[in-house]
């Protein structure tokens, strides 16, 4: 799955790079950060797959964190809060 992915990004980006015009590269360029002109200076390719790949994973587990363990967190807050039988009337 994960070498799937990987696949799929390097493909969708060189598609990108294919798709895009020269000017639209050059405005690119202007537009770029600090950060994006240090690491095309001073790093590879392959520390920029590492960068690229980090941060796939990273926004894997956030996305989890988020979607599962958060909203459960949530949930049994609220109902230490909020007795279980609170809306039920008293017959």
């Amino acid at each position: 799955m994960v070498e799937n992915l990987m696949n799929g990004y390097k493909y969708l980006m060189h598609s990108a790079d294919i798709a895009m015009t020269e000017e639209e590269k050059e405005e690119e360029k202007q537009n770029e950060s600090k950060l994006d002109r240090w690491l095309d200076e001073h790093a590879g390719p392959k520390v920029q797959s590492a960068l690229m790949t980090l941060s796939a994973c990273a926004g894997v587990v956030l996305a989890i964190f988020l979607f599962t363990f958060l909203p459960t967190f949530l949930t049994g807050l609220v109902a230490k809060v909020i007795p279980m039988d609170a809306g039920r009337g008293s017959s």
